[in-house]
């Protein structure tokens, strides 16, 4: 908010864009809270931001009610679009890691702690059909699970380490270990490279999707950590 203010203080026509957990969770609440905010995105926004981008640049004629994912004020209302969500992970380009360069990241950015630095973050998936209550993944990126291939993780992560010299690869993913196929040759991609990497799950994993012999497997390809949830006190629920 404080961030916010300032840039409007600076320059009130800079149009500000919120998005994340917070306002894709309390979309309404946010827009009425922060009053210096102009829009922002619920969910997914690959889609969305660009159509926004254009329709801002007078490049679009669209109306913004047609922009997924879109929260805005109109007429004193606030106004939530319908989301849309990514079906094929892999057809999204990777990051610009060149604006985000992970050599100039801090010791510990994700997690409390690193083995080897350089450390950079990745994504391997979106959604989660459990429904935790306390969890929310459902508000964000949805409870439809969404992997990108283990083929295309492992190209990004070549380009890490070739490029900004990566040692360490943090998988923020909501549920890593839910499609166990996938971990299988994730890991095995990994060591059939050789690629000298460690990994670590700092978001968590759910302990019942976990056995010895991934766990040794993932040990195998480089992972030395992992958070896990504990879903309930009672193996009843």
């Amino acid at each position: 908010m404080k961030m916010i203010a300032m840039v409007k203080e600076f320059d009130r026509n800079i149009i500000t864009i919120a998005g994340g957990p917070h306002i894709s969770g309390l979309a309404d609440h946010t827009m009425r809270i922060v009053k210096d905010l102009d829009y922002g995105f619920c969910g997914e926004a690959e889609a969305g931001i660009v159509k926004f981008c254009r329709i801002m640049a007078g490049e679009d004629g669209a109306a913004l009610s047609g922009v997924p994912g879109l929260v805005y004020r109109k007429d004193g209302r606030v106004m939530i679009n319908e989301r849309a969500i990514v079906e094929d992970l892999d057809k999204l380009e990777f990051p610009e890691w060149d604006l985000i360069d992970p050599r100039t990241y801090p010791v510990a950015p994700q997690g409390t702690f690193t083995k080897r630095l350089p450390v950079a973050p990745i994504l391997t998936s979106r959604g989660c059909p459990y429904e935790c209550t306390y969890c929310g993944v459902k508000s964000n990126t949805g409870r439809k699970y969404r992997t990108r291939s283990p083929e295309n993780v492992i190209a990004e992560i070549e380009l890490l380490v070739s490029k900004y010299a990566v040692r360490e690869i943090h998988i923020e993913d909501d549920n890593f270990t839910l499609d166990r196929n996938r971990v299988v040759r994730f890991c095995n991609l990994l060591i059939d490279k050789k690629i000298d990497i460690s990994w670590a799950c700092p978001n968590g994993v759910r302990l019942d999707t976990l056995d010895a012999d991934i766990l040794k497997l993932m040990e195998r390809a480089g992972c030395y950590s992992f958070a896990i949830g504990i879903e309930s006190g009672s193996p009843k629920f």
